[in-house]
């Protein structure tokens, strides 16, 4: 009988630990997950039109720090024409991802610090334009 009394005594410490670590566990990933949405400082509204083979960019820098994002929000017409969606790095490289479909939804995370400048560039033979949003 003591035995048994004690199985169970252990058996519900174990259940009041497992217990009070969940809560505090889910806590701890709203909180993160608190943290990565209030990193993104500012929203960008944008309405572009894009003439055929060429780049556009947006006047506004974007100063961003080591592992900060961009999430791109767009939609463009016509939506079969191949668009370039991303941004210019400080030393002037153009990193960017491909869409073909009418509309972008890409996250860019940076390694490093500086000024980025949003950019779209039209592949396809015809002008486009482009509306969307940045958020950084």
């Amino acid at each position: 009988m003591k035995r048994r009394m004690r199985c169970v005594c252990v058996l519900a410490v174990c259940v009041c630990l497992v217990g009070s670590y969940l809560p505090l566990h889910v806590n701890a990933a709203q909180k993160e997950e608190a943290v990565r949405i209030t990193e993104m400082r500012a929203t960008k509204d944008f309405s572009v039109t894009v003439s055929a083979g060429t780049i556009k960019t947006l006047k506004t820098m974007l100063p961003l720090a080591s592992g900060e994002g961009v999430t791109i929000l767009a939609y463009y017409s016509p939506a079969d024409a191949e668009v370039d969606f991303g941004l210019i790095y400080p030393d002037g490289i153009f990193h960017y991802v491909t869409e073909s479909d009418g509309h972008a939804d890409i996250q860019i995370i940076v390694d490093n610090p500086g000024d980025y400048k949003f950019a779209i560039r039209n592949n396809s033979s015809e002008t486009i334009t482009v509306s969307g949003q940045i958020r950084y």
